[in-house]
């Protein structure tokens, strides 16, 4: 059996829009996300998830 990890980002929000592209050291907070999934022992690949709203362009154009 396959096991993802997956991940809900989306770029709007109320309190601090465009938070999951922010940077924090060297790499936006999504990257932090992401690779520490990547490191965990049973996950086998990681899914990013987003909704269909425009604004979320650009998470998906750093997803690809």
């Amino acid at each position: 059996m396959k096991v993802f990890a997956f991940i809900q980002a989306r770029y709007n929000s109320t309190r601090f829009p465009g938070k999951v592209l922010k940077f924090l050291k060297n790499k936006c907070l999504l990257e932090w996300c992401v690779e520490r999934a990547k490191k965990m022992k049973h996950i086998e690949d990681v899914v990013v998830l987003t909704g269909d709203d425009p604004r979320n362009k650009r998470i998906v154009e750093w997803c690809q």
